[in-house]
């Protein structure tokens, strides 16, 4: 119970973050889904000439708008230049990135271009990954000090760590956050090296049966 706000906000931060870091690589790939040709394949030379790519950078805003406009419960009007703005300044507070970042990358590619570029372009040159990153840190805030028993207790680390080492909420909220992206468990290759670890852990044993062959399976 002392752990479920935690938890709570961690499952939808994380099922924010990976809606809007999938959401423009699905909105070109619509885009693309919607210009074939008359025999059923895209063409990729399209995105050599800059005016081409802009027009599709300015569709995947416009979703973003979209989204943006329903999530938010907002009633600003994308006609309307001073709402207009409003709702781009909301749109990049939760994607990480603007129409200009889509048109940069398509500039850049050109015929290269895909949707998995796209995609990879958008979290390694954008604020997406900052913005994502912001958000999972949300989840701390509902951690303190004394927290830490009821961490350890959820966590089962108790026989692998100094919990008298065990002093800031950062490192408890990194715990909770590995916990919960792991499927409930704490791999030993994250505890080791840190400060309050214990040395010599043993790897977390997998159960896949190449451990029968005798493959070295430790985590």
């Amino acid at each position: 119970m002392v752990l479920d706000a935690y938890k709570t906000t961690h499952k939808y931060n994380t099922k924010l973050n990976n809606n809007f870091r999938d959401f423009g690589a699905i909105q070109l790939a619509k885009a693309m889904e919607a210009d074939l040709g008359p025999d059923g394949l895209f063409d990729h030379e399209k995105f050599n000439d800059p005016v081409y790519g802009k027009k599709v950078a300015e569709k995947v805003g416009q979703a973003m708008g979209t989204f943006t406009k329903q999530f938010a419960g907002s009633n600003l009007n994308p006609n309307n230049a001073e709402d207009a703005m409003k709702l781009q300044s909301l749109s990049y507070g939760l994607f990480g990135f603007n129409t200009k970042d889509s048109t940069d990358y398509f500039n850049q590619a050109g015929d290269q271009t895909s949707v998995a570029g796209f995609g990879s372009h958008l979290q390694q040159r954008t604020a997406m990954g900052h913005m994502a990153s912001k958000r999972s840190e949300n989840a701390a805030t509902h951690l303190t000090k004394d927290d830490k028993a009821a961490v350890i207790a959820e966590t089962g680390i108790g026989p692998k760590i100094y919990a008298d080492r065990l002093t800031s909420v950062d490192d408890l909220s990194e715990i909770m956050g590995t916990y919960m992206a792991n499927d409930g468990s704490v791999p030993n290759s994250f505890l080791r090296g840190k400060h309050y670890a214990k040395d010599n852990l043993e790897g977390r044993i997998s159960t896949d049966t190449r451990a029968l062959a005798g493959h070295d399976l430790r985590a």
